[in-house]
């Protein structure tokens, strides 16, 4: 599968938003450097939806959201773009699957 989404740096990095038991929290990985900050889970719900819809987009939110005091690195050094455009039809079609992630079950 080709990827969706790219990462223009000069560093190999990843972020992402992941549960940990009932806690939220954005972890970024850079060569030997793992740092976690906690999030909402209306912000990793918000990161999910949007992740579905543009990759590259919810990426940079965390980016936004994320602290990098005390690394060797600043939120400019980073940015994620979406390689793909969705159809306005794949687009709708997202959003209705994504209207019911959330539901409870009868």
């Amino acid at each position: 599968m080709k990827p969706t989404f790219k990462l223009i740096s000069k560093y190999k990095a990843d972020i992402r938003a992941e549960i940990i038991g009932n806690e939220y929290r954005i972890l970024f990985i850079s060569g030997n450097i793992r740092l976690f900050q906690p999030i909402s889970e209306e912000e990793y719900i918000n990161y999910r939806n949007t992740f579905y819809l543009s990759p590259g987009k919810a990426k940079n939110m965390l980016l936004d959201k994320f602290s990098f005091d005390g690394t060797p690195f600043c939120r400019k050094d980073f940015n994620y773009i979406d390689l793909i455009e969705l159809s306005l039809e794949t687009e709708k079609w997202l959003k209705e699957f994504i209207d019911t992630l959330d539901q409870n079950e009868p």
